[in-house]
């Protein structure tokens, strides 16, 4: 009898202890959790670099002599490049290219929907020798669900400018970008008692952002580091290699 109360003793505590495992509520499930509880990450920008590879890059099909890198299309959907907006969640995006524009070449921002201008800026004020330049955009902040277009144009006949390529992008939806907003301030908060490097923290953001299928954020955060490691620094050569087209 007493060896019946303890196989049923030790038969209610495997009980007990599968309905906790099975039942209980998974916390890596609520992204509130999942930041609150995530350890230190180990920088491996390989992973980054491997989601790219899964992408269907389209590549070796741009103007020759420019390569618009972000905010772009990533897909292999040739057809709706100029015609379809890449999402993005930055209310401040960063604009990556690669070309020689000449000393004339603008880069200029317009609300898409009244083709009104928002920003521009001269690319004669940035070092000609990068491979791939980039201009954070500074004008009035975007608003969440807007549409707009970006382009590169060449000025040096001023009654025919020429357009090396025309982009449009749209900023995600309110409800989506508040979301995202609270889950990275989170992040950014978690970080911070980790003492991170802004290394660190940016590939955590962009691994955020590629989990959401964001391709310009993530490249935002990978071309935003101030003071790249050599992996890092590698990483955007290859990207750039690969969204351009260029054989290595």
């Amino acid at each position: 009898m007493g060896w019946i109360l303890r196989r049923n003793g030790l038969m209610a505590a495997v009980v007990v202890l599968s309905y906790g495992l099975i039942g209980a509520p998974a916390l890596v499930d609520r992204p509130e959790a999942a930041v609150a509880q995530s350890q230190p990450a180990v920088i491996s920008w390989t992973q980054i670099r491997d989601w790219f590879q899964r992408k269907k890059v389209r590549g070796g099909r741009r103007n020759p002599l420019f390569c618009a890198i972000a905010p772009q299309l990533l897909q292999d959907d040739s057809f709706l490049a100029g015609t379809t907006p890449v999402e993005v969640w930055h209310l401040r995006p960063l604009f990556v290219w690669r070309g020689q524009i000449g000393a004339a070449g603008r880069l200029e921002v317009f609300q898409y929907d009244a083709n009104q201008l928002l920003w521009n800026r001269p690319i004669s004020s940035l070092n000609t020798s990068l491979l791939y330049p980039s201009l954070l955009y500074q004008g009035s902040a975007l608003k969440p669900g807007q549409t707009y277009k970006w382009r590169v144009s060449s000025h040096e006949n001023p009654n025919l400018p020429s357009i090396y390529s025309t982009i449009l992008f749209q900023v995600v939806a309110a409800p989506k970008w508040q979301q995202m907003a609270t889950e990275l301030s989170q992040l950014s908060a978690q970080l911070k008692t980790q003492a991170a490097t802004d290394e660190t923290i940016a590939f955590r953001r962009a691994s955020y952002f590629a989990e959401r299928q964001l391709w310009s954020d993530v490249l935002q955060e990978v071309m935003g580091v101030p003071q790249p490691s050599s992996q890092l620094t590698q990483l955007r050569q290859d990207l750039t290699d690969q969204i351009c087209g260029v054989r290595q």
